[in-house]
């Protein structure tokens, strides 16, 4: 078994996800990650989930993470399970 996956402090000056960016057609799995005080110029202050693009989050924390204009936490344009 493995620990907790952390994300903290991650920053996106421009655009967007502050801790993870997943493209087009991208595939993401985590489990037991905790997302805090992560930012993003544009969306998703701690992940940006694109087009096609698919997130499955198992046992996750998102906190205290910002952006400018949507998604504080997670902005989803794709498959969110």
């Amino acid at each position: 078994m493995m620990g907790v996956l952390y994300f903290s402090a991650n920053k996106s000056l421009t655009r967007y996800g502050g801790a993870v960016y997943n493209t087009s057609s991208g595939n993401v799995f985590m489990s037991s990650t905790e997302m805090t005080n992560n930012s993003a110029g544009l969306y998703g202050g701690a992940m940006y989930n694109d087009f096609d693009a698919s997130c499955h989050v198992s046992s996750g924390t998102f906190s205290s993470n910002i952006c400018l204009n949507a998604g504080g936490g997670a902005y989803n344009l794709g498959t969110w399970i």
